[in-house]
């Protein structure tokens, strides 16, 4: 199967996808994918996409209408993952996450930091000196954010410094993306190298993406955006 040109792509035709109703609840959305998607980029060891794509839809398969669309969708994701690996390798501080967000227009980062914390359970044990390095709010700043199905944390912090970590997370975040990565490297380490670009790597990544299907719904119900404000 050939996939599109890895610069020839476009990431609201891949968001409009992701938020298909055919798609099961467990796949992935936009931001949530962005989160995935840097942190297999940063992981300390390569994960190949044969291991990882299937994640993207929730361990399934993926439904496609014929191979056209599959060539478009699947050369879409692989497009923006040469792009994160770029993004950071020009300039790792600058990283932009995309986020959903709110009704307000707020940025909605759980899901994205979600997304980032999928990628990381793909191998938790390499991950593992980062948890128990003296670094490791680097990571655990993100995981604080991921919620358990019943609204509960797995990573005890009370609420208002969890309120508090959500509105820093757009600062605070590229540079724990960044510390992450540069951990790894002096170690020995990730990051993997990108194919060369074809248009400025300083260009914004991508639109920032809306709530969507299977987010948990930003008033705090504990709720999916389905189920709630978006029914």
């Amino acid at each position: 199967m050939d996939f599109l040109p890895p610069d020839d792509y476009d990431l609201d035709v891949l968001e409009d996808y992701l938020r298909s109703a055919e798609l099961p609840d467990e796949a992935m959305l936009l931001s949530e994918l962005d989160g995935y998607l840097t942190a297999v980029a940063i992981a300390p060891n390569m994960i190949m996409p044969s291991e990882w794509l299937s994640e993207i839809w929730g361990g399934g398969d993926p439904m496609f209408a014929d191979e056209n669309e599959a060539n478009t969708i699947l050369g879409a994701i692989m497009g923006h993952y040469n792009g994160i690996l770029r993004a950071l390798a020009v300039d790792a501080m600058s990283f932009v996450p995309i986020f959903a967000t709110e009704a307000d227009g707020s940025p909605f980062v759980d899901l994205w930091a979600e997304g980032f914390m999928r990628g990381v359970r793909l191998r938790p044990k390499d991950w593992m000196p980062l948890f128990e390095d003296k670094l490791a709010p680097l990571i655990t700043a993100i995981g604080a954010l991921c919620a358990n199905p019943d609204g509960t944390y797995p990573i005890e912090m009370a609420k208002e410094r969890r309120d508090l970590l959500r509105t820093q997370a757009p600062t605070l975040f590229p540079g724990c993306v960044a510390g992450i990565r540069e951990y790894w490297q002096g170690k020995g380490l990730g990051p993997r190298a990108a194919p060369p670009q074809q248009v400025d790597a300083g260009a914004p990544r991508g639109p920032i993406a809306k709530v969507g299907r299977n987010a948990p719904c930003p008033c705090g119900s504990g709720k999916k955006y389905k189920r709630c404000c978006g029914a």
